[in-house]
């Protein structure tokens, strides 16, 4: 696990691409691993921004295994 601290004008979806890459379900896990510090939304419903030096986990996530080979099952 790695900890990102925020800084004012931070997005939670570029700082997983910078960190992640393309990988599948970036997002989701950091969301996860960090649902009781992001408050992404107010009581009325509108969008709000990062906690500006609040530090997030961003968690260790296994890439897809890559098929090296494969068997030809029909002919």
């Amino acid at each position: 696990m790695a900890e990102w601290q925020l800084k004012d004008g931070d997005e939670l979806d570029l700082i997983c691409w910078k960190y992640y890459g393309d990988l599948p379900g970036a997002l989701e896990a950091v969301l996860r691993a960090n649902w009781e510090k992001l408050h992404l939304f107010d009581d009325l419903g509108e969008a709000k921004s990062l906690p500006t030096a609040a530090f997030i986990t961003l968690p260790d996530l296994k890439r897809p295994t890559a098929v090296t080979n494969s068997i030809r099952i029909f002919e």
